[in-house]
């Protein structure tokens, strides 16, 4: 099942898109934007 969370694997980051907020740019390669993070140390997430 795929809730929108994506792995980075250099960050070693689970990543999913901020709702409600549109990305800074976006190419075909790549997309900057804001995204919430899951910390797994305090086992919430948080935004980046």
């Amino acid at each position: 099942v795929n809730l929108g969370w994506i792995y980075h694997k250099e960050l070693r980051l689970w990543l999913f898109k901020a709702p409600n907020v549109d990305p800074l740019v976006r190419t075909h390669t790549y997309e900057r934007g804001t995204y919430l993070a899951f910390d797994p140390n305090i086992w919430e997430t948080v935004r980046k």
